[in-house]
């Protein structure tokens, strides 16, 4: 976990949990000891926290767009939850 915690990204935006990468990054000793118990539960039950499956959606524009009057000039991005993103790393890694 805190190889995967090392990993993540920073200066992405943070989803409904409000939590920034680099937040877990500067309290990972402090942080892992509660996550994992929790992350192990998740992983033997086979539950994914509704909370994790909640998103953020943004509407952001195309660079480099002529015209912001048209619809396609804009793109929806969805931002996640950090601990479910970094629980689906876990697991897929």
């Amino acid at each position: 976990m805190t190889q995967a915690i090392c990993n993540l990204p920073n200066k992405k935006a943070a989803g409904p949990d409000r939590i920034p990468n680099e937040l877990l990054k500067i309290a990972t000793k402090t942080i892992v000891p509660h996550l994992a118990p929790l992350f192990n539960e998740c992983l033997q039950t086979h539950h994914f926290l509704t909370q994790w499956k909640q998103a953020i959606t943004v509407i952001i524009n195309k660079a480099a767009k002529a015209d912001y009057t048209d619809p396609n000039a804009y793109q929806p991005i969805a931002l996640l939850s950090t601990l479910g993103k970094l629980f689906e790393k876990i697991i897929n890694d």
